[in-house]
């Protein structure tokens, strides 16, 4: 009976390094400082079973390169190793799950707060996730300045 309950929760209910923010807090993690980022007209709540689709999904994001500045030439490896934290946004109408990444050591309140890094190099990354067509989009890296 456990193990089904398990298998139900699915692979990001038991990920330590992956958050849902709160609805609140979605407009403040696009606020990066220095890495492209998508200009969004709101926010709202995904539900859990998007994340485990977005998470299911990282597969085909593996090994791209990124989109906008400030790394030419880096590709994403190993997404599910970094921290994660995901919010709700939408731009141009659309409900969009905006990925914030960043490694070790994550401050001590990044579960309920946006952790915004200037700098910091292919470490920290971001994407958006578009959870009716299932593709990301807008991969960037932060700067090394």
């Amino acid at each position: 009976m456990l193990w089904c309950l398990l298998c139900a929760a699915g692979p990001a209910a038991a990920d330590d390094l992956a958050a849902l923010l709160p609805r609140e807090q979605a407009a403040t993690v696009v606020q990066q400082c220095s890495r492209a980022v998508p200009r969004i007209s709101g926010t709202w709540q995904p539900t859990e079973r998007q994340i485990h689709q977005l998470e299911e999904d990282f597969k085909t994001l593996e090994g791209h390169p990124a989109e906008a500045c400030c790394s030419p030439g880096v590709r994403l490896e190993n997404p599910l190793r970094s921290h994660r934290q995901y919010a709700g946004v939408i731009r141009d109408g659309r409900r969009l799950i905006y990925v914030n990444a960043f490694p070790e050591p994550a401050p001590p309140n990044w579960r309920s707060s946006p952790v915004v890094v200037c700098d910091g190099g292919e470490g920290y990354w971001g994407a958006l996730y578009d959870p009716v067509l299932r593709t990301f989009s807008q991969l960037a890296f932060n700067g090394t300045g």
